[in-house]
């Protein structure tokens, strides 16, 4: 990672992209030439004024000190008998912008046709003397706070650089997912590979283009719900060959690369709770030996009933996901189908179950079918509720991972 303050990367990586698209593209006409010109002068200007910041010189708090005056403050502070690299050229340019901008004067095409190269490697000797830093280098993916993160966007970027493009979206796929534990705000989560509209709406609060996070969304694979953090493609949808180009990938890098940043900062707003986000559901079991069916998962992708005949007593306390149905057996319903209040149906499906301590294996791989009468349906909030008692939203926003 760039060893300097954060602001003063920011500021030269906004100097950076105003010149890098412009180098090797030499002006041909004088209105060309006068963009180059001003764009030129601006990078050089955020770049020597957050040198001057990063190295501790006391700059007047005064807005109208220009280009020439930071290079006079660097020269008098670190090297009083010798020039700042490019002090000449750099006057000159000043001098030209002045002349463009206040007095209408258009700079020379032919002196100033490549002033975007030039200039962009005066500010990379610049960084390279004064910071210690390669300019050139310079990729915001610096900015990402959480190591871990941070390279796993990275490893991306390498991928990117080898040809590897499948490759690069996986590894911005599993950054994406590492930043909800590892680096957003509580209350934010994004989960890779979900193109969902309302999130994107949600987001948009943030500085995130909606269109272009859907954009994103659609070129990087997913977490299985079921198989942990095993990525997989959909090659029926976008998961293919045709998707895993270069420019689906700089642009793919780059959205990753500014969604992670803007989010790492994000403040959640205020916002309604979802209920599965606050509580738990609580079943309590009403008379000794009720009826009940178990269902597993069976691969490839279906639930089965099983032989299980767990001994509930009244009392017992089962720790879950409530949901309901009005399908009596035979007619077993599909948990993830499931979806009816459960205090208003013949029966309440038990998912995601925790201590219940009657089952072998317990978690999103088991489902307890309750008849309705059997069981009292109560809820608990969270442990972490009660941790934040008192200090507002402590999730904030909630971002929905529904599919499209």
């Amino acid at each position: 990672m760039v060893s300097v303050k954060s602001e003063t990367l920011d500021g030269l990586l906004l100097s950076r992209a105003l010149i890098a698209p412009l180098r090797f593209r030499p002006a041909n006409d004088r209105f060309t030439v006068a963009r180059h010109v001003l764009a030129a002068h601006d990078a050089a200007e955020l770049a020597i004024a957050g040198i001057c910041a990063e190295r501790g010189i006391p700059i007047p708090d005064n807005r109208a000190l220009g280009l020439p005056d930071y290079l006079g403050k660097l020269k008098e502070h670190l090297h009083p008998g010798k020039e700042v690299p490019a002090k000449d050229y750099i006057t000159k340019l000043n001098r030209v912008r002045v002349d463009l901008k206040h007095h209408g004067i258009t700079p020379d095409a032919n002196q100033w046709r490549s002033v975007a190269e030039i200039v962009f490697g005066h500010i990379s000797t610049w960084c390279e003397t004064y910071l210690k830093i390669d300019y050139a280098e310079l990729d915001a993916a610096d900015l990402i706070n959480s190591p871990a993160v941070r390279n796993s966007v990275l490893d991306a970027r390498n991928h990117l650089r080898g040809g590897r493009f499948k490759e690069c979206l996986e590894k911005l796929a599993e950054a994406i997912d590492q930043a909800s534990s590892h680096l957003f705000p509580i209350g934010i989560h994004v989960s890779a590979g979900y193109a969902n509209a309302e999130t994107a709406l949600t987001l948009a609060a943030y500085g995130v283009d909606p269109g272009r996070y859907i954009a994103l969304q659609r070129l990087l694979p997913r977490k299985s719900s079921l198989f942990g953090s095993h990525l997989s493609w959909d090659a029926r949808q976008y998961g293919h060959e045709a998707n895993w180009k270069r420019a689906n990938g700089e642009f793919a890098y780059s959205e990753t690369v500014n969604l992670l940043t803007r989010l790492q900062e994000a403040k959640p707003y205020p916002t309604p709770y979802l209920y599965t986000d606050v509580y738990k559901d609580v079943l309590i079991v009403k008379k000794d030996a009720p009826s009940v069916i178990v269902l597993r998962w069976s691969f490839p992708d279906e639930w089965q009933v099983t032989d299980e005949q767990p001994q509930f007593s009244a009392g017992d306390r089962i720790e879950c996901r409530a949901v309901g149905s009005m399908l009596e057996a035979p007619n077993i319903p599909d948990p993830e189908q499931s979806t009816r209040p459960p205090e208003e149906s013949l029966q309440v499906l038990a998912k995601d179950i925790q201590n219940c301590g009657k089952l072998k294996d317990e978690g999103v791989f088991a489902v307890i079918i309750f008849q309705r009468e059997d069981v009292e349906i109560t809820k608990e909030p969270f442990d972490w509720i009660d941790e934040m008692e008192g200090k507002g939203n402590p999730r904030g926003i909630r971002i929905e991972l529904d599919e499209e």
